[in-house]
């Protein structure tokens, strides 16, 4: 039975109020394969039925995975959609269920890890809070964080 070790929710902050207005929660699970849940429930407001995808991650860089997840499925960022179809075309990311390290190599992802941290940069209305579990392969993320331009909040 796998369990969930690490939870991000990503949504906007209150201009006068911080927190976070949650659209969105990614859940980690991890057992035998880490996999990262992606639900778009939003417990303010109505939401329009829910949603689910799951990618299995890569171990060394399961926390840009799921950054890459945000700006590919909730930020819709165009920029990035542009790049993917330019330079990938063969990978379908419409489908619920991808393994990232089966579909993209090291290098590609890299490439791809690079491009979509400084989209994300730039992107000022969308906030992350981090949430990590004593056992969490997320553990040592904070490090990645230390000096980034993105907005997050890490619980531990």
């Amino acid at each position: 039975m796998s369990t969930i070790t690490a939870q991000i929710l990503i949504g906007t902050e209150h201009p006068y109020h911080g927190g976070v207005n949650p659209t969105h929660y990614l859940f980690l699970s991890e057992n035998d394969r880490p996999a990262w849940i992606l639900v778009n429930e939003n417990i303010i407001g109505e939401n329009s039925g829910i949603e689910r995808i799951v990618w299995n991650p890569t171990t060394e860089n399961m926390f840009e995975d799921a950054l890459f997840m945000i700006n590919l499925y909730i930020e819709k960022n165009k920029t990035l959609i542009a790049y993917l179809k330019e330079n990938h075309k063969k990978i379908n990311f419409n489908t619920n269920n991808i393994s990232i390290p089966e579909i993209l190599d090291k290098k590609d992802l890299e490439k791809i890890y690079d491009f979509n941290r400084d989209l994300l940069k730039k992107n000022k209305s969308i906030k992350l809070i981090i949430s990590i579990f004593s056992d969490s392969s997320l553990k040592d993320i904070v490090k990645s964080l230390n000096g980034s331009e993105i907005k997050c909040e890490i619980l531990k």
